[in-house]
């Protein structure tokens, strides 16, 4: 009885034992199996947007052992456009979702193009294409001044093709919500208009120069280019004297 018990036990130990190291060696197969994650081929400073990093190319899908793959690392880039950096990453190093955040999230100094600064002006729905632009959009900026009899006044183009970064708080795409009444009207109120008191451009420094002026001392116009109309356009400008030639 005692040899059989222990047969048995032995018997038990012994599956016990090869189911073990065939989980051991299932295991070490899997680990070693690549998977396609995306990976960084330079340094890559936070703000640059995701389709700035395929588009030039500062990172690559690598195939990476299962084991070494990182906690979210990304594999695909749909789930993620739109979306910036929001810290920086180093040459090597896996791009992992929680890297990345929308602009609206990741704050305004996100969107602004490296080189280039911030700077907002006031407009109104007269002069700021009715308040319609969208951070996203091109426009023309157009500066009109009038010194007076002894000076010459003139409208003229200032800035073209000029990349619209904020609108109000604004820094990404809007989302659309139903109009509301007004309680006991039954006109629909759209309230756009007066929630849009500035609009933010983005501006190399001399370019930024020259819109403060502008909007300091005479007049500043928006128009909005379509998106296709990436041509710019020479102009002489008007004056009182030219306009009706």
């Amino acid at each position: 009885m005692i040899i059989i018990v222990a047969v048995i036990l032995g018997a038990i130990v012994a599956l016990g034992v090869n189911s073990y190291l065939n989980n051991i060696k299932k295991q070490a197969v899997e680990e070693q199996k690549t998977v396609q994650v995306w990976v960084a081929n330079h340094d890559i400073e936070k703000g640059t947007s995701i389709e700035d990093i395929t588009t030039n190319r500062l990172a690559q899908l690598k195939e990476v052992p299962r084991r070494y793959v990182a906690s979210q690392a990304i594999s695909s880039t749909r789930n993620i456009e739109g979306q910036v950096l929001s810290v920086s990453i180093s040459a090597g190093e896996q791009l992992t979702i929680g890297k990345f955040k929308h602009p609206s999230e990741a704050g305004l100094s996100f969107t602004v193009p490296k080189g280039y600064l911030a700077v907002s002006i006031p407009y109104d729905s007269i002069r700021g294409i009715a308040g319609m632009a969208k951070p996203g959009d091109l426009v023309t900026v157009f500066a009109s001044f009038n010194p007076g009899a002894d000076g010459d006044d003139v409208t003229k183009i200032l800035l073209q093709k000029v990349q619209v970064i904020a609108v109000g708080e604004s820094v990404g795409a809007e989302k659309e919500t139903p109009n509301a009444r007004t309680p006991g009207s039954s006109q629909v109120q759209s309230g756009s208009d007066n929630s849009k008191k500035t609009i933010t451009l983005a501006l190399v420094p001399a370019d930024a120069e020259k819109l403060v002026y502008a909007q300091e001392n005479g007049k500043v116009w928006l128009g909005l280019h379509a998106p296709t109309n990436a041509e710019a356009v020479a102009t002489k400008g008007v004056t009182i004297k030219t306009i009706f030639k």
